[in-house]
């Protein structure tokens, strides 16, 4: 395989290519490219449409992480307040009736 610096537009012949597009691995020049999503694509493959299943990852599994983010939240929540009231109920009765602080 040619290296990229040996091939050619697949647009231009005449034109050195300076990219290989990710999606349909052609090589093209500085006009047949574009960034985006910090990515070199070809116009084709970035006029196409996103497919179900791009879409689906994009919508659904930020929401999904989110909810799971506040579950777990609110999951550790409870445990501290948990452990905060288990260790108050192992104080003696003596502390709060002020027996304790009589016989220091």
């Amino acid at each position: 395989m040619a290296s990229l610096h040996q091939t050619k537009c697949v647009n231009h012949a005449g034109r050195e290519a300076v990219a290989r597009c990710p999606m349909c691995h052609d090589f093209f020049c500085r006009e047949c490219v574009t960034e985006h999503d910090g990515r070199l694509i070809c116009a084709n493959c970035l006029q196409k449409p996103e497919t179900a299943k791009t879409r689906k990852k994009s919508r659904v599994l930020p929401a999904a992480g989110n909810l799971l983010k506040a579950a777990v939240g609110l999951l550790l929540a409870w445990l501290v307040f948990y452990a905060i009231g288990q260790i108050l109920l192992m104080v003696p009765d003596s502390f709060h009736s002020g027996d304790i602080w009589s016989s220091i």
